[in-house]
């Protein structure tokens, strides 16, 4: 009886491992899908990027975008890491205002930056865009060290965004950000920011080898608000319902959506711990991101891209209703001062975008809107062209865009 007994244990228990290895093969071939975007899917190092070589359709304000990714899933073109001589690769990693979901991808700037390059110089200038809704600066040092340098670029520009960029590498402040912190790798505070961790490190480790593990847990995060020491939320309201909450415990306006990351822009003495930390990280991020480029003898220039929140016409309404003093300029003042004494080109578009504030207003979603992608692509170029001057050795040319529209772009640039 007992010899029967244990058989039948040892008969179950292969049924059961062969279940398994079967389940595995089957979802490794249908890939369970990303809880959070459709258009997104998950990625065992960066969290998450677009799903490789597709092609979807979403409506922003009434009208449809095409959103094609390459085999890499990024919103950009095919590139490729073996340029011949005399094509200059710049790398350019950033959250959503590089992955620019909300204009065709010919408006964007990187795409505009390409063509303007090209139009100017004597010689090839390719752009290849690294970047993904909702990233921080930690998963943009990823991405540069395992995709970045192999393009052997001669200039890495990040962009960064600080109203949530700060909070998104904060591992404190995880799930005031953004619904995906169950996913998103930080820079561990407990060993001063030296190296990656997750919020739990052992479902990470899970996901990142079983499919079978991955889609049980996402199924369970569909039943489950708070499952292990992960949280997940369902919808983005409940995820919104968490930082109001969490906001009235603090004593700070809980009817304002933003005013976490409006902390951004306060004194250090004013605020939060979660800010103070993501500032930290943040910083520690672009360190590694500088020490990167110069191991692959790159230049570095960090592009620094203003929300409509921090524009000057905007300003008095917020002070007025935040319990602490703001000024976006300080934020873009401290990332101009991190890389003071060094080669590093930080440009901040808060001036520009407060001169042209009648062109870049409204945002789009949230995002740039065409005329400030042009905007941003004319800058851009005209600091290129500084940082390489060999390469252009005209200026003040009046070039014809190449969009669809057949419009007329301008730009000038004085070459020390």
């Amino acid at each position: 009886m007992r010899s029967r007994r244990v058989t039948i244990l040892i008969l179950a228990g292969c049924s059961l491992f062969l279940s398994l290895i079967g389940g595995e093969i089957v979802l490794r071939r249908i890939e369970p899908p990303f809880f959070s975007w459709p258009i997104q899917c998950y990625h065992p190092s960066l969290g998450w990027t677009g799903w490789p070589d597709q092609l979807h359709y979403h409506d922003v304000d009434g009208r449809l975008v095409r959103y094609p990714t390459n085999p890499l899933g990024f919103r950009d073109q095919i590139h490729t890491t073996q340029a011949p001589p005399g094509v200059h690769q710049i790398v350019l990693v950033g959250d959503s205002f590089v992955e620019a979901a909300q204009i065709e991808l010919e408006e964007s700037f990187f795409s505009q930056l390409r063509r303007i390059l090209c139009h100017a110089s004597t010689e090839y200038w390719d752009v290849v865009a690294l970047g993904m809704g909702d990233w921080g600066p930690v998963q943009e040092l990823i991405a540069l060290r395992e995709t970045g340098i192999d393009y052997r670029p001669d200039l890495i520009i990040v962009q960064v965004f600080p109203l949530n960029d700060i909070i998104n590498c904060s591992f404190a402040g995880a799930y005031l950000g953004s619904a995906n912190d169950t996913y998103r790798p930080y820079l561990d505070p407990e060993d001063g920011f030296r190296t990656i961790t997750h919020l739990n490190p052992i479902m990470t480790w899970l996901r990142q080898r079983s499919y079978l593990c991955r889609y049980g847990l996402l199924l369970a995060s569909r039943h489950v608000s708070s499952f292990g020491d992960e949280r997940y939320f369902r919808t983005w309201q409940e995820q919104e319902a968490y930082a109001s909450d969490w906001c009235v415990r603090s004593d700070l306006p809980g009817d304002i959506n933003c005013v976490i990351n409006l902390n951004t822009f306060a004194p250090p003495d004013q605020q939060l711990e979660v800010i103070r930390e993501g500032w930290a990280a943040t910083e520690q991020a672009l360190r590694e991101i500088h020490r990167t480029a110069r191991e692959c003898d790159a230049k570095l220039l960090i592009l620094v891209i203003p929300h409509q929140h921090e524009l000057s016409y905007n300003l008095d309404t917020w002070r007025q209703r935040l319990p602490f003093a703001i000024d976006p300029a300080s934020s873009h003042e401290r990332l101009r001062n991190l890389f003071a004494g060094t080669d590093v080109e930080v440009v901040s578009l808060l001036p520009t975008f407060n001169d042209h504030t009648r062109e870049v207003v409204p945002y789009l979603q949230g995002h740039l809107n065409p005329a400030a992608h042009r905007i941003v692509a004319e800058t851009l170029a005209a600091r290129v062209a500084v940082l390489f001057p060999d390469s252009f050795p005209y200026y003040g040319t009046l070039m014809s865009d190449d969009f669809e529209s057949g419009e007329i772009t301008g730009w000038s640039v004085s070459v020390q």
